[in-house]
């Protein structure tokens, strides 16, 4: 008989992945849960990181992220004309300084993790695989870089593309 295999592909909007974020807490409680590790995992925008700290098996991080390094100006300030959403202050400031995520944890795991994101010379959406062959970092400030609320036109470089925010630029195709 042949292995199930699973599949997740998450929200991307900023509200609902906090609740994703508090759904991975609740498995990561649950002994009979902790294991659930999807073979396929796809999750863009604001999910792709929560989702990277839970293959990493970082759940104290999620927790401390969403209750305490999100919930202050330096994220989200309205009076800041760009960017409105601080993103640089998420993958610079708190994946790789505050509470770091350990990518050598997320490239040995057994899920295949792919992180969308806009590519602005295609039109398309690429799904950029953590496998070492991409920056986590920069694929999770791409999938994260919105319209107006990042920057005016934003931009994140990987290889010779530009890329941005998956679900909400692939609606207004530059």
């Amino acid at each position: 008989m042949k292995e199930k295999k699973t599949a997740l592909i998450l929200s991307w909007w900023g509200m609902k992945a906090s609740f994703t974020a508090w759904v991975l807490l609740w498995i990561a409680a649950r002994r009979d849960l902790q294991r659930l590790r999807p073979n396929v995992l796809i999750a863009g925008s604001w999910s792709a990181w929560t989702w990277a700290y839970y293959l990493a098996n970082q759940y104290d991080s999620i927790r401390n992220i969403w209750s305490n390094l999100l919930t202050n100006s330096r994220l989200i300030n309205f009076k800041r004309l760009y960017p409105i959403i601080d993103i640089n202050y998420i993958i610079d400031s708190i994946c790789k300084s505050i509470d770091p995520l350990d990518v050598s944890l997320i490239q040995s795991s057994i899920t295949k993790f792919y992180i969308p994101a806009f590519n602005k010379h295609s039109g398309s959406i690429d799904y950029l695989l953590q496998d070492g062959n991409h920056d986590l970092f920069e694929a999770l400030r791409a999938t994260k870089a919105m319209p107006i609320a990042y920057r005016l036109n934003p931009g994140v470089s990987i290889w010779q593309f530009s890329y941005c925010d998956s679900i909400l630029s692939s609606l207004w195709k530059n």
